[in-house]
């Protein structure tokens, strides 16, 4: 699999808050479950370039948010469509986006926060 991350667009911005559902308490993560956070991410101006599309073959699978923090620290968000998750694509997925972190930002450490009920990301 060959990702690819980019500034997302408005559109890529809308299908994800408006599109994605995930199950049962995963719904926890769906962006219009939280009206701050909805707002913020459909807000051009409020992304800043922070929220980075990742597609394969041109097809939107997931996106990251790399905010960077004091300390030389990036802290990390991301989420992968609905119908990946559960796959083992986690990994791959995780692992291309920290990549991309360290060769832009160099970063001295990076951080992800994770609900403690989500042991698929824990994992």
């Amino acid at each position: 699999m060959t990702y690819t991350l980019q500034p997302i667009t408005q559109e890529q911005a809308e299908e994800i808050a408006y599109n994605w559902h995930y199950d049962g308490k995963y719904a926890f993560y769906d962006m219009e479950a939280d009206e701050e956070d909805l707002a913020e991410f459909l807000d051009n101006n409020k992304r800043n370039n922070s929220i980075y599309a990742v597609t394969e073959k041109k097809q939107l699978i997931g996106f990251f948010s790399i905010y960077q923090e004091e300390n030389n620290t990036i802290n990390i968000g991301l989420g992968l469509r609905p119908d990946l998750t559960g796959q083992g694509n986690g990994y791959t997925f995780l692992t291309t986006g920290i990549n991309y972190i360290k060769e832009r930002y160099s970063p001295a450490f990076i951080s992800l926060a994770v609900a403690t009920f989500n042991t698929r990301a824990i994992k």
